[in-house]
């Protein structure tokens, strides 16, 4: 009886130990996508910034282990147009499977002189 009871209780801990290991390698898995997800993002963010022109618009990117970035760019307002001041918003979001999704928002700023 006493080896049954061992048993079980040795059963028990290692279904813990092996539920943990699960939960820390989904953990990782998470941390590793939104990781990447922030590098594209950044990358794609500067690519933009680094352009000789902006123009408004969409573009979409399909990467490795099924990231997809889009990239849009559209002008702030149209007041700051009248004053020779042009203010593009710059949204990326980067998406994944099953389901992440990461957003990074900038402004550019072009001035026209006259």
């Amino acid at each position: 009886m006493e080896v049954v009871v061992a048993l079980a209780i040795l059963g028990i801990g290692i279904a813990a130990l092996i539920e943990l290991y699960s939960l820390s390698l989904r953990s990782t898995k998470r941390s590793s996508d939104y990781s990447a997800a922030i590098v594209h993002a950044r990358s794609y963010l500067d690519e933009a910034y680094s352009l000789p022109e902006l123009s408004e618009g969409s573009e979409t990117f399909d990467l490795a282990r099924g990231f997809r970035v889009t990239r849009d760019i559209s002008v702030r307002t149209e007041k700051e147009k009248a004053e020779g001041l042009k203010v593009y918003e710059i949204a990326v979001t980067v998406t994944w499977p099953p389901s992440g999704e990461f957003k990074l928002k900038g402004l550019r700023v072009f001035y026209e002189y006259k």
